[in-house]
């Protein structure tokens, strides 16, 4: 779901955090950053964290000590309160499978980034010509 910002009217994304809410929106102008309203718990979070620990031995050894788009390490993840996830380049939806190529050990705050990107350029997509 996208949210514009109550303040500024910017495009808003969805910021993990710990306790009773799942995340919150959050403004991305980050001149703005203003709180927007809480994102509830999916009804099916915990289930989606327990496949998560399945797929994450399709992710060679050497990448699953720190996420692969911020760089930071898993030490300084877990101090932020974040967690880390396998995201699918290609997605399930769309016939993505879980081998290793198709897969990228990211934190949770990255993870949230690349999906909320996702739903901004798929607007584009009808306009991309892939035959040139």
């Amino acid at each position: 779901m996208q949210k514009l910002c109550k303040k500024c009217g910017s495009l808003c994304i969805e910021k993990l955090r710990e306790g009773k809410h799942y995340a919150e929106y959050r403004c991305s102008n980050l001149t703005c950053n203003a709180f927007n309203d809480f994102v509830p718990k999916p009804d099916n979070f915990k289930n989606k964290r327990k496949s998560n620990l399945k797929l994450k031995k399709h992710i060679p050894e050497h990448l699953q000590n720190m996420c692969e788009i911020c760089l930071r390490k898993t030490d300084l993840i877990k101090q932020l309160n974040l967690w880390m996830e396998v995201h699918h380049v290609i997605e399930v939806q769309y016939e993505g499978d879980d081998n290793s190529d198709n897969l990228r050990y990211v934190c949770s705050q990255c993870h949230q980034l690349i999906h909320s990107h996702r739903k901004v350029m798929s607007h584009y997509e009808s306009l991309i010509n892939y035959d040139k």
